[in-house]
């Protein structure tokens, strides 16, 4: 709970000062200003100035200073640091008129935003990304992809004790940009870290990949560099990329890049192409990470994989993902033997692993695993997609995605991501972007840039897919009859392939419509709304039976496996109906009504429940078992398996 505190007037803008270390900051005007980082954070973690509105009356604003009040919350730490700031503007404009003349501020605003008096009208000023009178509806934009910088690459982020977010990356390979923003919305240069200018007996190429963390001591920024002596040729062709390390009291006192565990036989930089004598996980090459006491890493054997340690005890390297690790034969073809950019975090008692596979100018894709304590996350536990290459109806890329890190603000969580850009399938450049996380009900991330849309079939009858956009925009066809056919599915992958290759971001996307015919006359279609952020939308037409019944659930133990039962409208069960023996460790089937384990097939019209249970080693006496009722209608059936 936020100690007392106390409100003052400075350029017209109420300053909150909780007793405690939490802060108010200085604007480099000298007047008093609080973050708009504020705007994060909820409602809750509101500093207590709200009620004092009814005293600006008597406060005077300074010359020139901004005429508007706004009421300031306290701040929230978090792993990364500690926000304060200003709330956001309000979701719609609506006032709600006073309760009996009253000047109290006693509007519900729910959890996502605090309660303002503006011309003596109560009004919700809502957090940033929702809107409504009360703050109760998510707003339409807040799923918006926001350009962070052209030209970034490989980005890094830490959020700061005042709000601010600083981000950095790949830009030119000699320095490393620092760039700040208070909003999320704007990134402003702070300027750049150049290890010569901090190493004056070294050059530095090939400077990549940062990575920013801090402790109570110091900043940390880590990157991949090749290093040689000054005046040296460089790139040198002795050498490969190499992992270095700078501290500094503050980010502006980053110190000269030092090696690794240098002249031990510990995971370590190590410059020299091959691998030191411990082996090839020793060397310590690219996309280095520290997150909660552990540090992941890249090597090189066979392609790209990635370990990590204890920090504390380098004695001890895990696998975690890659061609040439214990993990070797879950890497897929498309992978095309390249697992790296690991990036680490935690959200309600479950910790992530984000990671990249495939070239740049290849199946490049973000990928995801999840497990309940950081030495889990690993190849072993189930992997799922995040994102999938955009490629014009001819098959040449258009846009690919990651090498990513995340960051919290409060409960809201955002995806900070590098997004090549291709014309005729060759690489332009780099930008990094911004993107607000949605998570399934088991805790996993929606996609950044899918949606697989379902509809029930008629008799005969093919299928079109239209988008049509909130601002009303329609692209249609967007994938047409002869890519859809006679399926009740289509997996809308950002682009629109027979519009002109248009690229639509599923963010923008207020509706899929398809359209449908058994004539070859396409007048009739059937139309569902869509929130621009789920990976599932099923548009209902009437008459049409459904195909299948799309299960997911979640993920528990790291050896376990999976069996799915059905219950018909009778009551009566068929246990298993597709069993472990097809499951396996899967944690999604579409289920067609053919129940393969049990040799016969339910019609979909018939089943009242679906039950997944989960069992390791083949102990079903103990499995462990969740279900839910299924109706036609439903995008995808969640089932929790406790």
């Amino acid at each position: 709970m936020l100690g007392p505190s106390s409100c003052c007037c400075s350029s017209a803008t109420i300053r909150c000062s909780p007793a405690s270390s939490r802060r108010v900051v200085s604007s480099p005007t000298g007047h008093g200003r609080v973050s708009d980082m504020a705007r994060w954070w909820p409602e809750s973690t509101r500093c207590a100035c709200a009620l004092l509105l009814a005293a600006l009356a008597s406060c005077s604003p300074t010359s020139g200073g901004d005429a508007s009040v706004r009421p300031t919350d306290g701040s929230v730490a978090t792993d990364r640091g500690v926000v304060d700031g200003e709330a956001s503007p309000p979701g719609d404009g609506s006032a709600i008129e006073p309760r009996d003349g009253g000047s109290e501020c006693d509007l519900e605003c729910g959890a996502h935003g605090v309660c303002l008096l503006e011309a003596a009208n109560a009004v919700c000023r809502c957090d940033d990304g929702w809107s409504g009178a009360h703050c109760e509806d998510r707003a339409p934009e807040a799923f918006d992809r926001v350009l962070v910088a052209l030209d970034l690459a490989d980005p890094a982020a830490l959020v700061l004790e005042d709000g601010r977010v600083i981000v950095s990356g790949t830009r030119g390979g000699r320095t490393l940009p620092l760039l700040e923003s208070s909003d999320l919305r704007s990134f402003d240069s702070i300027g750049d870290y150049d290890p010569q200018r901090n190493d004056p007996g070294h050059d530095y190429c090939h400077v990549w990949a940062p990575d920013l963390s801090r402790t109570d001591e110091a900043f940390h920024l880590y990157f991949s560099a090749q290093r040689v002596s000054r005046g040296s040729p460089c790139p040198s062709g002795a050498q490969d990329v190499a992992t270095y390390h700078s501290e500094g009291a503050s980010l502006a006192t980053l110190g000269p890049p030092e090696p690794i565990h240098p002249g031990t036989a510990f995971p370590r930089t190590y410059a020299p192409r091959g691998c030191p004598p411990e082996g090839c996980r020793h060397a310590i090459r690219i996309d280095s990470t520290l997150s909660d006491g552990w540090f992941h890493y890249v090597w090189f054997s066979g392609g790209n994989n990635i370990s990590a340690f204890r920090w504390a005890d380098p004695t001890r390297v895990i696998d975690v993902a890659g061609p040439a690790t214990r993990f070797g034969h879950l890497v897929s073809a498309e992978e095309e033997a390249i697992n790296e950019a690991p990036e680490l975090f935690e959200r309600r008692g479950m910790n992530y692993l984000f990671f990249s596979t495939g070239w740049f100018d290849g199946q490049y894709a973000m990928k995801l695993v999840t497990a309940p304590s950081i030495e889990e996350l690993h190849r072993g536990r189930a992997t799922r997609r995040i994102s999938t290459p955009v490629r014009d109806r001819a098959g040449n890329l258009l846009e690919s995605h990651g090498h990513n890190t995340v960051i919290a603000m409060g409960e809201e969580y955002f995806n900070v991501f590098h997004q090549g850009a291709f014309e005729r399938g060759a690489l332009i450049r780099r930008d990094t972007y911004l993107q607000r996380m949605s998570f399934h009900p088991d805790g996993t991330p929606q996609s950044l840039n899918f949606v697989d849309v379902r509809w029930g079939a008629l008799e005969g009858h093919r299928y079109s897919l239209d988008v049509r956009l909130r601002d009303g925009t329609i692209f249609g066809p967007c994938i047409a009859v002869g890519r859809i056919g006679e399926r009740a599915t289509v997996r809308f992958g950002g682009v629109c392939p027979d519009r002109d290759d248009a690229r639509v971001e599923k963010s923008k996307i207020a509706a899929f419509r398809i359209y449908y015919t058994d004539d070859g006359d396409f007048r009739e279609f059937a139309e569902a709304a869509y929130d621009g952020h789920s990976d599932d939308v099923f548009v209902a037409i009437a008459g049409a039976r459904p195909t299948v019944i799309p299960v997911r659930w979640n993920e528990r133990e790291t050896a376990a496996e999976y069996s799915l039962d059905v219950q018909r409208r009778d009551g009566t069960w068929i246990a298993p109906c597709v069993g472990a023996a097809f499951l396996g460790r899967a944690l999604e089937h579409d289920f067609s009504g053919d129940c393969r384990s049990a040799g016969v097939r339910v019609p979909l019209e018939d089943i009242a429940t679906v039950r997944v249970c989960s069992a390791e080693g083949g102990d079903w006496a103990r499995a462990s078992c969740g279900r839910r009722a299924w109706h036609d209608g439903l995008a995808r059936l969640d089932v929790e398996v406790p």
